[in-house]
């Protein structure tokens, strides 16, 4: 999700008078990829890839595991500060004698991007806009592994670039006002444009027409410790086992079959866990849209303190009821009350989500699922309009520069 927000900028910025210019990695760094989205973007847009030697892609098993501390160790702040060199190198000799940049977005993480913006900055006096989909000084896995080193490194790299950052755009709202009080002398700079959703991804995408042959619960993308799947499937396991009712989950992830296979055996081998794999952005859209209803699962720690996940703002558009497993007084708990999007439930509590899984089984049974979002609150997180305002500040941006 973190490309399409950058890639949905690129598509609508020229509605609004400016013209992108597209750095990214060779599509060969990347283990899955999208090709369908690429013919949403105009043909005048230039995308430039510059070299990248990804040996993670050459690696498997245990080498790839041996890899993973040494990157950490030595590889500051992410594995792509190794890319810097060569990219700061091809816009010098191939971009900047041949065009003219008013300004440079830099969509993060990875975190290292922010590097290549502020040198140029430093060197041709080029404004930049920085752009955290995720925090870095607070990020969820540094807070969650308890790594203070690496917070430290992150809030004097912080320091020091916001110094010379033009704006700062920060994901949340929670996230940002924490970055304004970590950094009050900056938070003049800083603004919380939130992920959405394009409405065009949802042309001819067909309503859910007839019945599924079971309650079907729709999750697009990866799962972690931070976003686990174990609360819902451990549930509808216990349904299936002690009431013999089958409800469905229909997942679209990259991750393996063989991995799910492992970790939820019972599920896969009942047919409680319908696997897509990893799927086209409109495919996905279209298996959530053949649910009944959507999952967000987020574990309520400190990690995830102001995290709203990208998909959230997709499962408003698809307008199938949300079973948010978080808790009841967060933020997202608080996105979905406002938009009348979904129910919410402890994560921790066990059985209020099986009581919770019970009652929508019920209720999709007998054709009453309670659903009426408020679509003007929804529409605030359109990509077009979000692309406008973020137009309005780079305008903003060269007249402060």
């Amino acid at each position: 999700m973190g490309g399409i927000r950058a890639f949905k900028f690129a598509k609508y910025l020229p509605l609004f008078g400016w013209n992108p210019l597209v750095i990214t990695t060779p599509l060969a760094a990347k283990s899955k990829k999208d090709d369908s989205l690429l013919v949403e973007l105009s043909q005048d847009i230039e995308i430039h890839r510059p070299f990248f030697l990804n040996i993670r892609k050459y690696l498997r098993g245990d080498i790839l595991k041996l890899l993973r501390p040494l990157e950490k160790k030595y590889l500051f702040p992410d594995k792509y500060v190794l890319w810097n060199s060569s990219v700061y190198k091809y816009i010098v000799r191939h971009i900047i004698p041949a065009t003219i940049i008013d300004a440079t977005y830099v969509s993060m993480g990875p975190h290292s991007s922010m590097f290549i913006a502020h040198r140029l900055k430093q060197q041709f006096h080029i404004p930049f806009f920085l752009d955290f989909r995720d925090p870095f000084s607070f990020y969820q896995y540094t807070v969650l592994d308890q790594n203070a080193e690496r917070a430290i490194r992150a809030k004097m790299v912080e320091t020091g670039i916001f110094q010379h950052a033009d704006a700062i755009n920060i994901v949340t709202t929670p996230w940002m006002e924490k970055y304004a009080e970590l950094y009050p002398e900056f938070s003049h700079k800083m603004s919380d444009i939130h992920n959405g959703y394009d409405e065009a991804d949802f042309v001819d995408i067909p309503d859910h027409k007839g019945k599924n042959k079971f309650f079907t619960i729709g999750y697009n993308g990866t799962f972690s410790r931070l976003e686990p799947l174990n609360p819902l499937i451990d549930a509808i396991t216990e349904i299936h086992r002690e009431k013999g009712i089958t409800i469905q989950l229909n997942i679209a992830t990259s991750t393996s079959i063989s991995k799910i296979r492992k970790d939820f055996s019972y599920a896969i081998s009942n047919g409680l866990i319908n696997y897509k794999g990893f799927l086209p952005h409109r495919d996905s859209l279209i298996n959530l849209k053949q649910s009944d209803a959507s999952l967000l699962s987020l574990l309520p720690v400190p990690a995830t303190e102001g995290q709203i996940p990208a998909k959230t703002y997709e499962y408003f558009r698809i307008k199938n009821p949300i079973i948010c497993l978080n808790r009841p007084d967060g933020h997202i708990a608080k996105l979905i009350e406002r938009t009348k999007t979904g129910v919410i439930v402890d994560i921790n509590n066990y059985r209020g989500i099986v009581e919770t899984l019970l009652d929508m089984n019920m209720k999709w049974k007998k054709n009453q699922l309670d659903y009426s979002p408020d679509l003007s609150e929804i529409q605030k997180f359109e990509r077009k309009n979000q692309t406008k305002v973020l137009a309005r500040k780079f305008k903003a941006l060269l007249l402060s520069a």
